[in-house]
């Protein structure tokens, strides 16, 4: 609506005034359950959906950024939220590898690696596009959280393939891989979000190999957005509108059942 309609910016205005306040809400919970988690065994349970508040912090300086400009005042309540969000995500990934390795050896891989740990690198992809878009940090600095974003993203996605192979093996195709979990839409998040941080990447601080893997995340990044989209929303279809038109079906067959017992 910003971009595209100026005469109501005043909507956008206001929506991002009110995430601000719920933003500062949500900062309170999520401080008060980071103190709960790194003084109790509760650590044990948690997987990357606490990097959420790393997202949520960087998409308030995106939006503050795109809406009120970049002037010097507000670069600096910029910065604050901008290392606010880094220091979310240092301490919520401390959390997570703490929690991975008390449980290694006894994990079951097939279910204790949550689709939500893709936000590992989802979290400092959009760290990295808020620092492009504020402007708070060097593009010198966007390269190293860049280089983080790459081999968080290969570590991460090699153990996502690993998982996949093994609920494959011992579930089977369609329970281990294609059923539909709400979880699932992180991924699509997080590929989109390295997607935009990579395609506004500052290229000319990049060498000329790593300006070939640059091109090819450009060229193809979106295409595997957009498939994951797709799969996404077949598996939503197929796991509700189908579930209930049979659920549906089945109770009117009683129905007539009881109906036809009862003439």
């Amino acid at each position: 609506m910003f971009n595209q309609i100026p005469e109501v910016k005043v909507i956008p205005e206001i929506v991002i005034s009110v995430n601000g306040v719920l933003w500062a809400i949500f900062c309170i919970l999520c401080i008060k359950n980071f103190s709960k988690l790194l003084k109790s065994d509760s650590y044990k349970q948690t997987h990357g959906i606490i990097l959420l508040s790393t997202v949520s912090t960087q998409s308030i300086v995106i939006g503050l950024s795109t809406i009120f400009g970049t002037t010097n005042n507000l670069k600096m309540i910029n910065q604050g939220f901008f290392y606010l969000g880094i220091l979310f995500y240092f301490v919520s990934l401390s959390i997570i590898v703490k929690r991975y390795l008390a449980t290694y050896k006894v994990m079951d891989i097939k279910q204790e690696w949550y689709n939500t740990n893709c936000v590992i690198h989802g979290a400092m992809s959009i760290t990295g596009l808020a620092g492009i878009t504020s402007g708070v940090i060097g593009k010198k600095i966007i390269i190293a959280i860049w280089f983080w974003v790459l081999v968080c993203f290969f570590l991460v996605e090699f153990i996502e393939i690993y998982r996949a192979v093994m609920r494959a093996k011992y579930l089977g195709f369609r329970k281990g891989l294609f059923q539909y979990h709400v979880s699932q839409w992180t991924r699509n998040f997080t590929f989109g979000m390295f997607s935009a941080f990579t395609i506004k990447l500052p290229v000319h601080f990049l060498s000329t190999s790593f300006l070939v893997i640059h091109k090819a995340l450009v060229k193809y990044g979106v295409v595997v957005v957009i498939l994951l989209l797709m799969i996404e929303i077949i598996l939503y279809i197929k796991d509700n509108f189908t579930l209930k038109y049979f659920c549906l079906r089945n109770q009117n067959r009683h129905t007539e059942n009881q109906y036809l017992e009862g003439r």
